[in-house]
């Protein structure tokens, strides 16, 4: 049970729009007011039209009330706007000026700190506005008696502080709805009605005590009707999207227009926002979303991280293909350039682009102009007007300009001249800023503001919060997400304050905000046909409940069950048949040891990945993996080799190829700490390989070359490759040499059948000497290097040149090239999205 709300002397209670306006006529009679004197103060803008509705409805020929909320009145009245200093609840300023704050105050403005100093200021300010600004000297004492003793707990110094620090700015603060607790002899209005939504509004209760003479209140309570409840239980937040996509399109097909959507879960609303959207109907979202998320926003914040010193390849990529000024041809090329290469480090790559991207050279010196006009500190209202001029530069001003989304990012960041210049007033914007808190500022401005679409005419479904749903009329209301983790029977407390602490702020204790709660819940049982949907699995797999409120509904026996609305359609199965195309018109000019073993485990592999010539986009990341460990150690013996010195000893040896360890970690720009793991293991790899190299294990005698490319002509084709390394033995014969970081076991396995040795044989057949040796050489992570020989590589090149020959003439003929399918190489198979592997009819 809740208590009942104490009604003022002289109060009414309605439960509709008409009953609001019969209550104003007949307090207004008696009164011998005029109408046009009359205000009527409403907790939400979305309720003065259909109030101003229906008193024309009433009174046709007559004046009508204003009605319009407590700061729409201020505006109208020309009351204060906030200056420099005060709380203007526009983060660009108030961000400002809490950092002015900080630092007066000897406390250091880290951002989060700031946001924190904010967050309380904004959540003080509305008990600080209500007090008006006689009273306000009175609440602000009692603020700081609050703070200063907590029998509840003992907060530390620097919390304290904060909440001080908000308080005091909050009691300094002007405040527009200051012009409202005018002097008698300037009263506002002749006669004030105050109608109370479902959560307590102190300016409105603060306003009837100040002008108890003429002022009226109006209470809503939902008259009890009879209920058209219906309840659904969904699987997880897809399956409650889907349902409740459905329950609002079959309403919409019954003719039940407009519907409320109640967003109760912002992520499940959003996704049903997507599928209405989609299918063509009209919306409005009177909640808004986050301003940084929009596409506007975006584009300015990527800009803004491309710039920074230290930003990657990727970062830049995406400003790039953001700015149309800047080009999409070059920006194509770059890119392929920076894939080609695994160039992640931007800088890096910069650095060296005479050499590596010779025909990008002046473009890239146009874009790095750009990035280092953002680079000097310089004052907020220079990054503004650096911000600006870089938005023109790139062609996205006049986007911005003529967008929604992004007029308000420009309005927001104060990126207009106009408003840059007055940026200047606060303190905090003279000092010099680096980019990093640029962005840092210009990221929290874009999350503190909500961007609202355009309204379209006579929205079909009306997105707006539970509490909103007072004096509304729709024709159903649809409410996803009513379980106990998005409607809690007790909703959390915002700010740091004890349930103490609280009431002497003037902020709602827990009690105020579940009645508020209970209120709206109640208005939407009584007054609305509505449809309740939860589920039992949250995002991360957990198990959830209904929510309480739900469960007493269901224990009352007060629902029904909602019947899922979808539609089950059946469809015809219609099973791909595995491709197997022919490629005769697709000369084979050449071909390496992976192309041929392509062609061995999977021939449409082959013919999609190199006749094809189609590849996956290699991607910039930073991350290094035991392939790129791979690649280094392949170099770094390839040094070591070439430039070994004779008769050294093993410690000379070590010496050796570590220098060459050093040197080729600095020519692939392998960043130290990245590389951690794997040199973690560099010590006992080196020592146990220059062991092996002295023991004499090895049958060779002398080095002959490493990273070797051979081409061999071989009738109309030819074969291409590189050897890893390439060793003389003591008869002249050589040994060709394949280095392995794989497991040993891996290793042992690819000589166990020659016919299945695709590698060494067709090395040994690219290589053209009469006897040649050939060897997996495993260097194990763990320190073990060892030898695995082919030793039927005769047989195996001549079978492999044999069957290489047969298969360029079958598919120069026009043989088909089938799909298999079969063993590990599908697992991680580049072309299996075009082969479709996973639709293939299996019958």
């Amino acid at each position: 049970m809740h208590e009942a709300t104490v009604l003022a002397p002289g109060a009414s209670v309605v439960g509709s729009i008409d009953e609001l306006v019969q209550a104003l006529g007949a307090k207004l009679e008696p009164r011998q007011v005029s109408i046009a004197g009359t205000v009527v103060l409403l907790p939400f803008p979305q309720l003065g039209p259909l109030c101003r509705k229906a008193w024309q409805a009433r009174a046709a020929d007559g004046f009508t009330p204003r009605f319009e909320t407590a700061q729409q009145c201020a505006n109208r009245l020309g009351g204060a706007m906030p200056g420099a200093g005060d709380i203007t609840f526009d983060l660009a300023s108030d961000h400002l000026t809490a950092q002015s704050l900080l630092e007066s105050a000897g406390i250091e403005s880290e951002p989060a700190l700031v946001a924190r100093l904010v967050e309380r200021a904004h959540l003080l300010a509305q008990p600080a506005a209500a007090a008006g600004p006689e009273e306000r000297f009175a609440w602000a004492a009692s603020c700081r008696m609050a703070l200063a003793f907590d029998p509840a707990g003992t907060p530390s110094a620097l919390d304290t502080a904060l909440s001080r620090i908000a308080v005091e700015w909050c009691a300094a603060s002007r405040y527009a709805t200051d012009i409202l607790f005018g002097s008698s002899s300037s009263s506002p209005w002749e006669c004030l009605f105050t109608l109370e939504g479902f959560h307590a509004d102190p300016l409105l209760s603060s306003l009837r005590t100040r002008w108890a003479d003429r002022s009226v209140s109006l209470l809503w309570t939902a008259q009890p009707k009879a209920r058209r409840v219906s309840v659904a239980g969904a699987r997880d937040a897809e399956d409650e999207a889907e349902f409740s996509t459905g329950l609002i399109l079959q309403q919409l097909a019954l003719g039940r227009s407009p519907l409320a959507l109640i967003a109760n879960d912002r992520f499940l609303t959003r996704r049903v926002n997507a599928s209405l959207e989609e299918r063509g109907v009209r919306l409005h979202d009177e909640t808004g979303w986050t301003l940084s998320t929009t596409r506007a926003a975006a584009q300015v914040m990527v800009a803004l991280r491309a710039c920074a010193w230290n930003a990657d390849s990727d970062q830049l990529l995406e400003w790039l293909k953001s700015a149309p000024e800047l080009g999409l041809a070059p920006t194509s090329e770059l890119e392929r350039v920076l894939r080609r290469q695994g160039a992640s480090n931007w800088r890096e790559f910069v650095a060296r682009s005479p050499i590596v991207a010779a025909g990008l050279t002046p473009w890239l010196a146009q874009v790095e102009e750009l990035r280092a006009g953002m680079r000097e500190p310089r004052p907020l209202t220079g990054w503004l007007d650096a911000t600006r001029c870089l938005l023109q530069a790139t062609g996205l001003w006049e986007s911005l300009r003529a967008d929604a989304a992004g007029a308000q990012v420009i309005a927001a960041m104060r990126l207009a001249p106009e408003d840059a210049n007055a940026m200047g007033e606060h303190h905090a914007a003279r000092q010099r800023w680096t980019l990093p808190s640029f962005t840092a500022w210009a990221g929290s401005v874009l999350e503190s503001h909500r961007f609202i679409a355009p309204q379209p005419d006579e929205p079909e479904v009306v997105i707006l919060p539970l509490s909103q749903l007072l004096g509304r009329a729709f024709a159903a209301v649809v409410m996803p997400g009513c379980d106990d983790v998005h409607l809690s029977a007790s909703p959390n407390v915002e700010g740091p304050w004890s349930a103490a602490q609280r009431v002497a702020l003037g902020l709602p204790a827990r009690a105020d905000l579940e009645l508020a709660q209970q209120r709206s819940w109640d208005n939407l049982l009584n007054g609305y046909a509505c449809q309740l949907l939860w589920r039992g699995t949250g995002r991360d797999g957990e198990q959830v409940q209904p929510s309480p409120l739900l469960r007493a509904l269901q224990l009352a026996g007060s629902a029904q069950e909602t019947l899922d609305p979808r539609v089950t359609q059946r469809l015809a199965f219609l099973p791909l048949t595995r491709p197997s195309p022919r490629a005769d018109r697709l000369p084979i000019h050449s071909i390496s040891a992976s192309a041929y073993e392509d062609l061995r485990r999977c021939p449409y592999r082959f013919f999609a990945l190199h006749q094809l010539d189609l590849r996956e986009s290699e991607e910039l990341d930073e991350e290094l993996d035991k392939r790129d460990f791979g690649l280094w150690l392949h170099e770094v013996l390839r040094r070591f080799h070439e430039g070994a010195p004779e008769l050294a000893s093993n410690a000379e040896l070590q010496d050796h190829l570590e220098q060459c360890a050093q040197s080729t970690s600095l020519a692939r720009h392998i960043d130290p700490a990245q590389f951690l793991p794997f040199q973690a293991l560099w010590p006992n790899l080196k020592k146990a390989y220059i062991e092996w190299l002295s023991s004499g294990q090895t049958e060779a005698t002398s080095f002959e070359a490493a990273e070797k490319w051979l081409e061999r002509e071989l009738g109309a084709f030819k074969l291409v490759g590189k050897v890893d390394r390439i060793d003389r033995l003591s008869d002249g014969a050589p040994l060709l040499i394949d280095y392995k970081t794989e497991s040993v076991e891996k290793t042992r396995r690819r000589i166990a059948d020659p016919g299945e040795d695709t590698q060494l044989a067709f090395y040994a057949a690219l290589l053209g000497e009469a006897d040649p040796k050939a060897c997996y050489l495993s260097i194990g992570e763990r320190g073990d290097v060892r030898e695995f020989a082919q030793t039927q590589l005769l047989w195996a090149r001549d079978a492999l040149l044999d069957g290489l020959r047969g298969d360029i003439e079958k598919i120069q003929s026009g043989a088909g090239l089938p799909a298999l399918g079969e063993g590990v190489s599908c697992d991680h198979c580049a072309a299996r999205g075009l082969c479709r592997k996973d639709f293939w009819d299996r019958a």
